[in-house]
Order: structure tokens, then C-alpha cells, then sequence
């Protein structure tokens, strides 16, 4: 990654995390998938590089202006000032280079699953979720069954995916 790319990037996210030094407002990072990224690629929203990630991590642990902020977030909603991370999907990654990351951390995380692509190439396994969900930081949801779009959906539909 050449400088002017690395200094958009680090301004960009510069901007992002000056929105959570503000202790006022609640916040949720939601992520989709942790892996290593070629930089000889074109990047993707859904995907963050590990070591951004962890630089990420790094900084909401160290510093000050966030201690104490992070938290699950079913406890997000009762406490003023609060960040809490969540993942959508249920990407194997979650497991292999995210659950190493927040647990040296001890950051709470939420990852949300479609129970449909469990077991699926690139997703986590039953035994994976399991593993998870016995961590003390860690929370699974359901982000659906299939992954629709809801909105284009039937209310008896959405009632079937939820």
C-alpha cells in the first residue's frame, strides 16, 4: 500500500473512531469478515484486513477516552456512552481470527448467524457455534434463516426467516 493510500485510509478511519471518542452516543461496529487481504486486490466493505482489525481492537482497549465503554451489546441500550462490536453472517473467520484477537483483548462481541449457511464452505460449523457460545464474551444471535432481504418480503415471511 503505497503512502497517500495508507494516509486517506488512516484519515478515514481517524474520522470514524472521533465519532466514539463523544461519550454521549451509543455505537455499534458492525464487521462481516476478519481475514488477511491482498493489497494487490480491490477491497470490500464486508471484509477487514486482520491486522486493521486488530489495530482497531488495539486502540478501543488502550485508549482512555474508551475505557470502560465496551460492552455486549444487550447491555449497549443501559449504558449511556457505550461500543459495542457485532458480526453479521457468521464467517469461519469469526472463529479463526477473530476469537483470538478479542479474547487476548477481552472484548465482548456479538455474532450474528443464518442458520442456513451453517456448515456451509467459508461459514462456521455447529461445533464452531457451539465452541463460541461457551466463551464469556461472546453472545450468538440469529441474523435469519436465509439471508433475504426482509423488506421485499411477506409479513409471514419475514415472521419464517426471523
Amino acid at each position: 500500500m503505497n503512502f497517500s493510500t495508507k494516509f486517506k485510509y488512516a484519515n478515514i478511519l481517524s474520522k470514524i473512531f472521533s465519532k466514539f471518542i463523544e461519550k454521549t452516543n451509543n455505537s455499534v461496529l458492525l464487521y462481516h469478515s476478519i481475514k488477511k487481504i491482498d493489497p494487490n486486490r480491490q477491497s470490500n466493505l464486508d471484509v477487514v484486513d486482520v491486522d486493521s482489525f486488530l489495530n482497531q481492537i488495539k486502540i478501543l482497549s488502550n485508549y482512555k477516552k474508551f475505557q470502560g465503554r465496551l460492552t455486549s451489546l444487550s447491555s449497549n441500550l443501559n449504558k449511556v456512552g457505550s461500543i459495542s462490536i457485532t458480526f453479521d453472517d457468521g464467517y469461519i473467520d469469526n472463529i479463526t481470527n477473530v476469537y483470538p484477537i478479542i479474547t487476548k483483548y477481552n472484548i465482548p462481541i456479538t455474532i450474528f448467524v443464518c442458520t442456513e449457511l451453517i456448515g456451509k464452505n467459508g461459514y462456521l460449523k455447529k461445533n464452531d457455534i457451539e465452541f463460541l457460545s461457551d466463551q464469556k464474551n461472546i453472545t450468538i444471535g440469529s441474523h435469519s434463516t436465509t439471508h433475504r432481504k426482509l423488506g421485499n418480503l411477506h409479513i409471514s415471511d419475514v415472521r419464517e426467516e426471523l
